[in-house]
């Protein structure tokens, strides 16, 4: 499950691209990410409810959680993962 975002990665908007940020998926009001936590991929804290872990997306699954198709409270089936 995804407990908390930490870092959104980089947006559309510095990609050239418009769009919309959303958080537990609803709308943010166009308002990106705070320059603080732009990075290339996102950052998620992931938990089975009693450990939690920190997770780096890869580009692809960092592009569905700024278009909100991925949020906190969400279930993640988990494969291939590495420490």
């Amino acid at each position: 499950c995804i407990s908390a975002v930490r870092c959104w990665g980089r947006s559309r908007e510095e990609n050239g691209e418009v769009g919309e940020h959303f958080l537990g998926g609803e709308k943010l009001e166009n308002d990106p990410p705070p320059d603080s936590a732009v990075s290339e991929v996102a950052q998620v804290e992931l938990t089975d409810g009693w450990y939690w872990i920190l997770a780096r997306l890869d580009p692809a699954l960092t592009r569905l959680l700024n278009r909100g198709k991925m949020f906190v409270g969400q279930k993640l089936r988990i494969c291939g993962a590495s420490l």
